[in-house]
């Protein structure tokens, strides 16, 4: 459903659904896209080795900023909007 949903913009997105790879990824890619600049990302069961590996590319992206860390989840202030695609090269 997340492909082809269109909620507009919003402030606040939480990623805790399927913990198997790569569905926290899937949930953070069509999901945050819809994040405002400023807006919250929520990764839910970091100690889950897909939301961790979620978690460990986020906090080297330079479009995030972890704004909180909790016993098994974090947070990430989106910087900037927009489309999450990019080519690394």
């Amino acid at each position: 459903m997340l492909p082809t949903l269109d909620p507009g913009p919003v402030d606040l997105v939480m990623v805790d659904g399927c913990h198997g790879f790569p569905f926290p990824q899937l949930d953070w890619y069509y999901a945050a896209a819809h994040l405002v600049d400023g807006g919250i990302l929520v990764v839910d069961d970091t100690q889950l080795a897909a939301p961790y590996e979620l978690r460990r590319y986020l906090e080297h992206d330079p479009r995030w900023e972890r704004v909180h860390v909790g016993s098994q989840w974090v947070a990430f202030k989106r910087l900037g909007s927009g489309s999450l695609d990019e080519e690394w090269t």
